[in-house]
């Protein structure tokens, strides 16, 4: 009777169940200390292979951020019914290239011309005081002038050297018919008595030529922009990596770009593969034997099972104790969070901005203070979903939420209203001068290229503004009806 009375005691459950847990945990301690002695191995491969995947995450994201670089370039020129010098040169600077992509040695714009145009592209350079002009193809039937070039100097290792391969006026063409950036084999330049290894990235663009030549209005492509681009600069994350040997080699010509420093260890061997500008490059990666030594350590190994085991111990007890409570608290917060925030951006919505206006008129009773409201519409954007498709206008909003978020102060309010209009509350922003500031600030960021998978794409913004005092009537609804009337105005 006594030991039936145990069972059905709530307490007397709970340590069981505890007392389980405790065994279950203390097994599995033991089967760890027990298997950590046979596992350097599997420890070394693994170490090995996280090591790998971080390198090739930075690899991709450092030739993503070089590619959309030369396609921001070609988008400039494409903009532009005319690019002068002045403007060419003012862009680059504004881009701040030197400091944001240190791997470009020299950055060009090449123009498209007959073989008979030479002379009077020559002639017009000259009136135009563009100091590069002279022919830099080798391939009969195509002909183009290095017109622009960054730095200005004669020795900038910069050109159609795309051409200077099997297969480069394929690639070039092949860029002409699909709009994006193509990279040539593996180059060599001397730059300030240094051997520097790099490729050259080709974007065809259709605007922005600075001499108007018959030849140009019967091609689809004006011109081309170039950057030949430093390894060991794009690549920063291979580079830093003393305890890896890696060597990288062009897949199309089988050239070698980054050679190992040292022997690597036996038996211990990965590769993956990375493309720049259509063109795929083979990465095969090594272990020194540094890092073997540094990846497993048979005591600490051994401190960190016994560690693990406890704090697995630890968090079970916690998650029985507060599994339910956690449990609701998180379905509240999640219902609160999606009845105050938009969907698609994870911006506050309209129903957010009403309680939190209520907060404000709260706090603002006690003194005098004023809020404006910036609302933003975007103009062009329906034109996006109708071309593109609502996938890539979803994500192109997407994007100018995220822009916006970084412009905004923490202490001020983005929303979104739905659709492609946009609300920003500057608090404790009462000076009109200020905020028309702000705002002209917004339209210029919002009007910066977004890169989709379909290429950049440009759209403009209008904003109004409505400047109100606090006080015991305001009230959200006519705040921002007051802003959405300024902004049909300023459209």
């Amino acid at each position: 009777m006594i030991i039936k009375d145990l069972v059905n005691n709530i307490i007397f459950r709970r340590l069981a169940t505890l007392l389980v847990v405790l065994a279950v945990i203390s097994s599995s301690s033991l089967f760890v200390y027990s298997s950590i002695e046979t596992s350097n191995q599997n420890e070394i491969e693994a170490a090995f292979a996280a090591r790998i995947a971080k390198v090739k995450d930075e690899v991709d994201r450092e030739t993503i951020r070089y590619q959309n670089l030369i396609a921001t370039v070609g988008a400039f020129f494409n903009a532009s019914g005319q690019v002068e010098l002045a403007s060419f040169d003012q862009f680059v600077e504004g881009m701040g290239i030197e400091t944001s992509f240190p791997g470009v040695k020299g950055l060009a714009y090449a123009q498209r011309m007959d073989g008979n145009e030479s002379l009077e592209v020559q002639t017009r350079a000259r009136e135009l005081g563009v100091q590069f002009s002279k022919k830099i193809s080798t391939i009969p039937g195509e002909h183009a002038a290095l017109i622009y070039a960054a730095p200005n100097t004669d020795q900038a290792p910069v050109g159609m050297d795309i051409f200077l391969f099997p297969g480069g006026k394929e690639a070039l063409m092949h860029s002409s018919e699909t709009g994006v950036a193509v990279a040539s084999r593996p180059l060599t330049y001397e730059i300030g008595g240094k051997k520097i290894v790099g490729f050259v990235l080709a974007y065809p663009v259709s605007g922005g030529a600075p001499i108007t030549l018959k030849s140009n209005q019967m091609q689809q492509y004006s011109g081309w922009v170039f950057a030949f681009v430093d390894f060991s600069t794009i690549l920063p994350g291979i580079n830093a990596l003393r305890d890896l040997n890696i060597t990288i080699t062009d897949s199309l010509s089988g050239d070698s770009v980054i050679k190992p420093k040292s022997p690597g260890a036996q038996g211990i061997k990965s590769s993956f593969e990375f493309t720049i500008g259509t063109r795929d490059f083979k990465a095969v990666v090594t272990p020194t034997q540094e890092f073997i030594t540094q990846s497993f350590d048979n005591g600490k190994a051994l401190r960190y099972a016994f560690l693990t085991a406890n704090i697995q111990f630890v968090a079970v007890l916690v998650f029985v104790l507060i599994f339910m409570h956690r449990t609701r608290r998180k379905r509240e917060v999640n219902l609160t969070f999606q009845a105050g925030h938009d969907i698609l951006t994870g911006l506050p919505n309209r129903f957010y901005l009403e309680k939190w206006f209520e907060q404000r008129v709260k706090s603002a009773l006690k003194k005098t203070q004023k809020v404006t409201v910036l609302f933003i519409d975007l103009d062009g954007f329906k034109a996006i979903n109708d071309t593109l498709g609502h996938q890539l206008g979803d994500e192109f909003l997407v994007a100018i939420a995220q822009r916006l978020q970084k412009e905004v102060r923490e202490k001020d309010v983005l929303a979104r209203l739905g659709g492609d209009e946009f609300i920003v509350v500057l608090d404790e922003v009462g000076d009109e001068t200020q905020a028309m500031r702000i705002a002209q600030r917004l339209i210029e960021v919002i009007r910066f290229p977004v890169m989709l998978e379909s290429g950049p794409v440009c759209v403009g913004a209008s904003i109004g503004i409505a400047i109100s005092q606090l006080d015991a009537n305001s009230d959200s609804a006519s705040i921002i009806r007051f802003a959405d009337a300024a902004m049909y105005a300023a459209k």
